[in-house]
């Protein structure tokens, strides 16, 4: 699993769905690791949506890859990709490496995986598998709110938390 408070890898897509966009130095990020073929992938796109549209100062973005042209021609991997977006109503970028083994300096172990990243490009938070993906976002709201004094307040999330969230505090 990608180390708390290390740098996120840049990645060079070789492919982009909705915009040409990686996780910007200098922005909050929450980076979401998913595939079209994990259907609670596909489940978390719309809350993570909700989540892009009700919080604009955080930048959402997907990250995945595309299997080997042999196993699936690229264009048929691209089709799978754009058809989940849509169906899910998805706005916010997904890059896609040109393969899995691309993105190894983010050593993902699970799909899905959802990142807090912050303004200085490191790992801030990791939730692993689906579970708990509104409660980390809401915690993920919070800590930029509290890291950035000029957005305003929100309500203290639940105490109840999964075991697969780590920050750096505990």
């Amino acid at each position: 699993m990608p180390e708390l408070g290390r740098q996120v890898p840049l990645i060079s897509p070789a492919a982009t769905i909705n915009e040409d966009v990686s996780p910007s130095a200098g922005r909050w990020s929450v980076v979401n690791y998913w595939h079209f073929y994990c259907g609670p992938c596909l489940d978390e796109l719309p809350v993570l949506e909700e989540f892009a549209a009700a919080h604009p100062e955080i930048e959402v973005v997907g990250v995945s890859y595309l299997f080997d042209p042999a196993e699936m021609p690229v264009d048929e991997q691209l089709g799978h990709f754009r058809r989940a977006v849509a169906a899910k109503g998805v706005n916010f970028p997904t890059l896609l490496a040109g393969r899995h083994e691309d993105l190894a300096d983010f050593d993902f172990q699970t799909i899905p995986t959802t990142l807090l990243v912050s303004p200085q490009n490191t790992v801030e938070a990791e939730l692993r598998g689906a579970q708990g993906l509104r409660w980390f976002l809401a915690r993920a709201a919070n800590r930029v709110r509290e890291s950035t004094p000029q957005l305003p307040s929100a309500p203290t999330p639940s105490t109840h938390h999964p075991s697969c969230l780590q920050t750096p505090s505990g």
